[in-house]
């Protein structure tokens, strides 16, 4: 595995570039309980399918279903499945011929085609509403604490916030791959976390409760771990695909 190029900072080094003045004692904590979160993130970003992949599987998921579509028409197929089980099928010919049509459509849809209708170039993966990738995740976390510990919401150009996300990112594994200073790597990412700030998929909510309920206890929920990096070797939970 390649190694980062940066030194990795422990949640210590990260509470202190969050609340420089005064970073409360349960923070180092809390940032290694969300860690978990982000690594998580992580890993579901390497199984997130390309643009290629997404057209493709999406192709499948229409032919699958046209093919059941079809074979229901039949009285006898029909008559054997829904005689298969005393339990109602909830699945009709109609709902596999909607399935097929949506597929299809999602297939061609702006997100995976070009105005040409071809399937989009370059090796990021497709955006989908709602859906945000890792580092995005990361800023938004960021975000949220700023406005916690700063009450102010960072500027997504400030420097300050993305060497915080970028100490935040090594310290849960995440790499940093690339030329030239990462910081600069940091402005799309906040850029979408301002652009689709009310995002239920951002959870702004949901941190910023957890924020309160840790100032409330004076310390993290459910964190029995150590001050320290997560190292990737020692993450065991798998994702399926």
């Amino acid at each position: 595995m390649r190694k980062s190029r940066f030194p990795i900072p422990n949640f210590t080094d990260i509470a202190k570039l969050i609340a420089p003045d005064d970073p409360p004692s349960w923070l180092p904590a809390h940032l290694g309980w969300w860690s978990d979160g982000l690594r998580y993130d992580q890993m579901v970003d390497e199984v997130h399918p390309s643009t290629r992949q997404a057209r493709d599987r999406l192709a499948a998921i229409a032919a699958a279903a046209e093919l059941i579509a079809r074979e229901l028409e039949s009285p006898v197929i029909s008559a054997l499945v829904l005689a298969a089980s005393p339990s109602k099928l909830s699945v009709t010919r109609r709902d596999m011929q909607q399935l097929a049509s949506r597929a299809e459509s999602a297939r061609l849809s702006p997100p995976l085609v070009s105005t040409s209708g071809k399937t989009k170039r370059g090796r990021g993966k497709p955006k989908v509403p709602n859906i945000f990738d890792a580092r995005t995740l990361c800023a938004t976390r960021i975000v949220v604490m700023w406005r916690f510990f700063r009450k102010t919401v960072p500027g997504i150009g400030n420097l300050e916030a993305a060497a915080a996300a970028q100490a935040y990112w090594l310290a849960c594994g995440g790499r940093s791959d690339g030329h030239g200073d990462p910081l600069n790597g940091w402005y799309d990412y906040f850029k979408a976390v301002r652009d689709n700030s009310g995002a239920p998929g951002l959870k702004q909510f949901i941190w910023w409760r957890d924020l309160e309920q840790a100032k409330r206890r004076n310390g993290s929920p459910c964190y029995p771990g150590t001050n320290n990096p997560i190292q990737e070797a020692e993450i065991k939970s798998p994702i399926l695909t």
